[in-house]
């Protein structure tokens, strides 16, 4: 979704603000500072879809700021300004530009809903995507991805080869995690040098039809005591009715139902028989429910803890 004039809320002279609730990965909001007369040039390239992206890194603090020369950069926007928490937070080589960890467009990419697909398939929806990636605290996790360059490299391009038979190939500069438990760039790796692969392939990416889940039709026919006319205005404004197989909103359905069936509940309390979903687990997993909820559409509670004996 493209960022428009009316996106921008006015803080006061010279200063805007995109608000946390424009898309539903922010974690902060994202400030602008910018005067009339210079207004108009921020909408002229991806600049601000760049500061978004940035708005989503872990541990940032506050706000994503774009000063006055804000403009088009390889990560993030010339002219940004992050401040990253240095226990939780990431590190980057060079938000604005660098010359590392190229693949090839053929490089698998495993998505983060558990099918891979090629680099090269991304580029038209890599915004949308997210990907695993591994942080050494916390194991593997979703990151979206910040840009999406396509480019001829200046140094060299290698094939890896390992001996249980996977292939990847990357510039010399490319990190590898070694057995030596540190990163080390592809230059670097000898014949029967160790490196760390992730153990789960996924399944091949196969691009869904667009038949019907559920329609109107099908809410109409449900014996229930609710208000028909109301769920099928909530699910439709939503964009989740017709549901179809290739909503993009339909593998946080299916992840949900999974919980559901798992480590959660559905009550039904009150005259009104008004529907209450829990789920139980730990932090990180709940956090990471709150966020496909939100992606619904939907406003989850805050996540709650208690110590019981028994």
């Amino acid at each position: 979704m493209a960022i428009e004039r009316n996106h921008l809320k006015k803080i006061k002279d010279n200063l805007y603000e995109i608000p946390k609730t424009y898309r539903s990965d922010m974690r902060v909001p994202a400030r602008i500072y910018v005067n009339k007369k210079m207004f108009s040039q921020i909408f002229r390239d991806k600049s601000l879809e760049q500061l978004i992206n940035v708005t989503t890194l872990p541990g940032i603090q506050k706000y994503a700021l774009a000063m006055p020369d804000i403009h088009e950069g390889y990560g993030f926007p010339i002219g940004g300004v992050a401040a990253i928490d240095y226990e939780n937070g990431v590190i980057s080589p060079g938000g604005i530009g660098f010359d590392i960890n190229c693949l090839t467009g053929k490089t698998r990419i495993l998505h983060s809903f558990g099918y891979w697909t090629k680099i090269k398939d991304l580029e038209s929806e890599w915004q949308e995507s997210s990907v695993k990636s591994i942080n050494f605290n916390r194991g593997a996790i979703d990151a979206s991805l910040l840009s999406f360059q396509r480019f001829k490299p200046k140094n060299k391009v290698y094939r890896i080869k390992t001996l249980s038979g996977l292939t990847i190939e990357a510039t010399e500069d490319h990190p590898f995690f070694t057995s030596e438990r540190k990163m080390m760039s592809l230059k670097k790796l000898k014949v029967n040098s160790k490196i760390a692969v992730y153990p789960f392939e996924g399944v091949k990416y196969e691009k869904p039809n667009k038949s019907i889940i559920v329609s109107k039709k099908d809410i109409e026919k449900l014996k229930i005591e609710g208000n028909k006319k109301q769920i099928i205005s909530e699910l439709t404004s939503r964009g989740l009715l017709p549901l179809k197989t290739d909503n993009e909103k339909l593998p946080f359905l299916l992840k949900l139902y999974g919980f559901i069936l798992g480590d959660g509940t559905i009550n039904f309390i009150g005259q009104k028989k008004k529907g209450i979903i829990w789920f139980y687990g730990n932090p990180e997993d709940l956090s990471e429910i709150r966020n496909d909820i939100i992606k619904l559409g939907y406003k989850p509670s805050k996540i709650y803890s208690r110590s019981r004996k028994h």
